[in-house]
């Protein structure tokens, strides 16, 4: 746990740390570490509290075998992380762009996804 909270944390600063993380931060703690692998969350599980990610994980697939691509935006860079690990564990490639997407790379992002022979299914776009 020294990459996430340094060699001179105690066992009650951890606790009071991970006690502000979101589901998700947790959730890849877990793959992060093979002794709390146990711990994550069932792929299929993550997604099943919300009706929106039920509904794209049926869409996203069917506009895939379709040879459609999909722009995704958000105003929350959370939600694409989110996204971008369903999208991952459906089988889709995704690009992103965001604000912390340098701006030298931003239009070749963009021309990557466009192009006739691109491997991306999906692009995460940050509306922020």
């Amino acid at each position: 746990f020294e990459s996430h909270f340094g060699t001179s944390a105690t066992e009650t600063m951890i606790r009071n740390e991970l006690a502000g993380y979101c589901d998700l931060d947790l959730h890849y703690i877990c793959l992060q570490y093979k002794n709390l692998e146990h711990l994550r969350f069932d792929d299929n599980k993550l997604y099943q509290a919300s009706t929106k990610f039920q509904y794209l994980q049926k869409l996203l697939p069917q506009l895939k075998q379709q040879n459609h691509k999909v722009l995704l935006f958000s105003q929350w860079v959370r939600l694409l992380d989110l996204l971008e690990h369903m999208c991952s564990h459906l089988g889709l490639e995704t690009c992103r762009l965001d604000g912390s997407t340098d701006i030298r790379d931003r239009q070749q992002l963009v021309d990557n996804f466009n192009s006739s022979n691109s491997a991306f299914d999906i692009f995460l776009l940050s509306t922020r």
